[in-house]
């Protein structure tokens, strides 16, 4: 169930999210808090992989769902899309014409594989807005590498400052990394949305994480 934001800063806007996990999920809930009218597009059958989270367990589910993914997905409304397939392609199109963000999370490639890349969209609708967060950016040695929160700790030095006088280094619970870009991107995708800078050309923006990256 949600509720329209007549009065919040991004009343009007509408995000189509591909998020799962959670930094795109975070960044697309900020919108949604903001005011856009955000629209989870989710695979067909059970859904975002998160919906399964703790499901099972009464105190912390609700309708099937567990706290995790309501947490994350509060204020979106959601449909299920096989964007594998022309009908659901199709559909999602149809979605892009009167849409004004498309955020995703996936690994590089993927958006190019699926045809939902930019390129592809802003054929569609000129003025769409789309922001990518990936792991290691778009470009580089690293970049078709997946990432979790644990893999840039571990690379940024985190879990070893965290060892102190452990034999072993050890992860920090608060997802540090991914929290920053997480609210990094939808920033980006606000300042862009706004009409003074409607013309500006699409280039890359990269948060201060230098392990993450966010284009818009």
């Amino acid at each position: 169930m949600t509720t329209q934001k007549t009065n919040a800063p991004l009343a009007g806007l509408v995000v189509l999210d591909l998020t799962h996990m959670l930094s795109g999920p975070y960044g697309t809930m900020t919108l949604s808090d903001l005011g856009a009218r955000t629209i989870k597009v989710e695979p067909p059958g059970k859904g975002e992989g998160t919906r399964q989270l703790l499901a099972s367990t009464p105190a912390y589910s609700r309708d099937g769902m567990g706290a995790y993914f309501l947490t994350l997905n509060r204020g979106k409304e959601s449909v299920a899309l096989d964007l594998k397939s022309q009908e659901g392609l199709q559909v999602f199109y149809d979605l892009v014409r009167h849409a004004d963000i498309v955020f995703d999370n996936f690994s590089v490639g993927v958006t190019q594989r699926l045809c939902i890349d930019h390129e592809t969209l802003s054929k569609i609708n000129p003025r769409i807005i789309t922001c990518t967060v990936t792991g290691f950016g778009e470009t580089g040695p690293d970049n078709r590498r997946p990432a979790f929160d644990q893999v840039v700790q571990a690379m940024g030095a985190a879990c070893r400052s965290r060892a102190m006088a452990q034999a072993c280094p050890l992860v920090r619970a608060f997802r540090s990394a991914t929290w920053v870009v997480a609210s990094l991107a939808p920033w980006a995708c606000s300042q862009r949305s706004y009409p003074a800078n409607a013309q500006v050309k699409a280039s890359t923006w990269t948060s201060p994480c230098s392990t993450y990256k966010s284009r818009c």
